[in-house]
């Protein structure tokens, strides 16, 4: 896929013109969301053509993509994070105290 950084901002952002892969419109723009600020999204503007108007670079990347490019995105997403974490996310812990032999108090 092919970009070229275009004048105008979308919602402040710098922005990308390419092309659509699902209706190969050549006005598609690829910038980051307005709502998460995070995360990049492909906007396409072809409202008769097009399925998917709105992707994610995750859906993208699954429906688009290589198993070359799922392997590396997966791997840049998920960092390590400490020696015991080992794809950067922490599971909700037990908050509840056990008390072992309630006689021994």
């Amino acid at each position: 896929m092919s970009a070229k950084e275009i004048k105008w901002t979308c919602a402040g952002e710098t922005a990308w013109e390419v092309t659509c892969p699902t209706c190969s419109c050549k006005r598609a723009v690829l910038t980051t969301d307005v709502k998460t600020k995070s995360a990049f999204v492909l906007l396409c503007p072809d409202k008769k053509h097009c399925t998917k108007r709105k992707m994610y670079l995750k859906e993208l990347i699954d429906l688009y993509g290589t198993s070359d490019m799922r392997k590396n995105y997966f791997k840049k997403t998920t960092q390590k994070v400490g020696n015991d974490n080992k794809y950067g996310w922490f599971p909700i812990k037990y908050r509840k105290n056990k008390i072992l032999n309630p006689y021994s108090i």
